[in-house]
Formats: structure tokens, C-alpha cells, sequence
């Protein structure tokens, strides 16, 4: 493919030198993985060196399920092989069409008895500030079951706290709660864990500015927190995206129109 490419290069370099003029069309690059988004249909500026994980449900080449789609290794969509695994069956969350399903109830041994316990995670060097981007629908909703957290640490939570539907977000300190998110509809996350800096907004709703704490998460888990094996929250997540800067208002709008679109959202 290499050898390829430069072949192409050096016929284009000689019909310039020779005076004709080549116009093409540039797009950008995909993230590197097993199944890419399609090139030309997300914001460029998710290729900026600053995406540092990106999962994206219907990208089932790009996902380890066995036959009864409990999912075991969820894989990132860029190049830093960030993927969210679990080796245990009983722990696997569920692929289904419309996203992956967490605290789905797995069947346990024989008989009728079932439990609660999803969960998928990855350690890396990930630290704040950060910001992440989530296509999210509650299922139901349990005071201090989680959503999202860091690794072995309590410091990138995402968790149900307040009254129903309020989110809040941690890293060594409460936020305000959110609760423009409503049980069982789908919208858009975009929050920031910058300290007391912090933001929280749902879909278009204003953002909450809150303090968070500075505690860094060390990597991320998805469905309890990061540091107990409880409180695993029942939801369905469709794409997330994890990056390691404070996105701007152009940005941050652009990953947001992006993700509003390919979901039929109409938010």
C-alpha cells in the first residue's frame, strides 16, 4: 500500500512539474482502528491529537461480543488503543442495535437468579483538565449508582444523586446536580472537569458551572464507579468521546452537531 502511495505521489508531482494543474479533493483522516468512522462525516477537529479515546456502539467490527452479544472488549476508535474491556462473563454489558446496555441482568448459574453488574474499563494516562462528550439514555434511576468514573479512583464520575433524573459529577468534590436529563430519552452530555472550573450542560439546556475537585482519573470505567464494585447504574450509551482539552465554544458545538445528527436527535 506504501509503495503504492508513492507511486501515485510522484505520477502527481510529474504532471505539476510538466504545467498541468491537479485540483483534488482533501479530507481529513480518520482515527486509526478496526472500522473507522466513514471519512468527512465528523469535525475535523476530533483529529487534533487531543481525542485520547472514542467509542461508538455500532462499530461492531470494532467490538469483542460472543454469541449473546455480551460485550467483553469495546474498541477505540483512534490510534492510542485505549479499549474498554471486561473478561468476565458475569460483568459484560449488552450490545443491542440502538447502544450498549449496562446492568442489563445476567443470568447467574441456574435457575431464575440474576444480578446487576456491568462494567468496562481501561487505565491510561488521562488527566485533568478533560472534557467528554456522551450519547446517553437513563433507564432508571437509583441514588448514587454510577455512570461513568475514572480508574480504580473516584474522580471522573458521572452518577445519579440529588432527585430523579439529577446527574452529578466528581473528582474529590460533589457538583451541582443536572437534571435535564430525563429517564429513559436520549440526548447529549458535554461535560467539563476542570476543577472549580467545571461545566455540565445537557443537550441545550444552560450549562452548570460547578467545582468538581482536581483529582485526576487515571484512565476510565463505565457503569459503577471506579474505585467499589457497587452501585452499577442501568443505562444505554450509544458513542462516547473522550478528550484531553477544554474544548472552545466552536469545538465543542461542532462535536456536538456531530453527535446531534448521526442520532436523528433533534435536539
Amino acid at each position: 500500500m506504501k509503495r503504492l502511495i508513492n507511486i501515485v505521489l510522484l505520477l502527481l508531482l510529474s504532471i505539476y512539474l510538466s504545467g498541468q494543474v491537479v485540483t483534488t479533493s482533501v479530507y481529513f483522516a480518520p482515527p486509526i482502528s478496526a472500522s473507522p468512522p466513514e471519512e468527512g462525516t465528523y469535525p475535523a477537529v476530533l483529529d487534533d491529537g487531543h481525542t485520547v479515546a472514542w467509542f461508538i456502539s455500532d462499530s461492531t467490527a470494532n467490538m469483542t461480543r460472543d454469541g449473546d452479544n455480551l460485550v467483553s472488549s469495546w474498541g477505540d476508535e483512534t490510534a492510542n488503543n485505549h479499549d474498554l474491556v471486561e473478561a468476565t462473563t458475569d460483568y459484560q454489558p449488552l450490545w443491542q442495535a440502538t447502544g450498549i446496555l449496562f446492568n442489563h441482568g445476567n443470568q447467574v448459574g441456574e435457575g431464575e437468579t440474576y444480578h446487576n453488574w456491568d462494567r468496562l474499563r481501561v487505565t491510561f494516562a488521562y488527566d485533568q483538565p478533560a472534557m467528554v462528550y456522551m450519547v446517553i439514555r437513563q433507564l432508571s434511576w437509583t441514588t448514587d449508582d454510577y455512570i461513568m468514573d475514572g480508574y480504580n479512583v473516584d474522580n471522573l464520575g458521572l452518577y445519579q444523586n440529588g432527585t430523579t433524573p439529577d446527574l452529578k459529577t466528581y473528582a474529590g468534590t460533589a457538583s451541582a446536580s443536572n437534571s435535564n436529563l430525563a429517564l429513559n430519552t436520549w440526548g447529549i452530555l458535554r461535560i467539563k472537569y476542570d476543577g472549580a472550573n467545571s461545566s455540565f450542560q445537557v443537550n441545550e439546556t444552560s450549562a452548570i458551572t460547578t467545582n468538581i475537585g482536581t483529582n485526576d482519573p487515571e484512565g476510565i470505567t463505565l457503569g459503577r464507579p471506579g474505585n467499589v464494585d457497587s452501585s452499577y447504574g442501568h443505562f444505554e450509551v450509544a458513542e462516547i468521546i473522550f478528550r484531553d482539552i477544554l474544548d472552545g465554544s466552536t469545538d465543542a458545538d461542532a462535536i456536538y452537531d456531530y453527535l446531534n445528527a448521526k442520532y436523528s436527535l433533534g435536539l
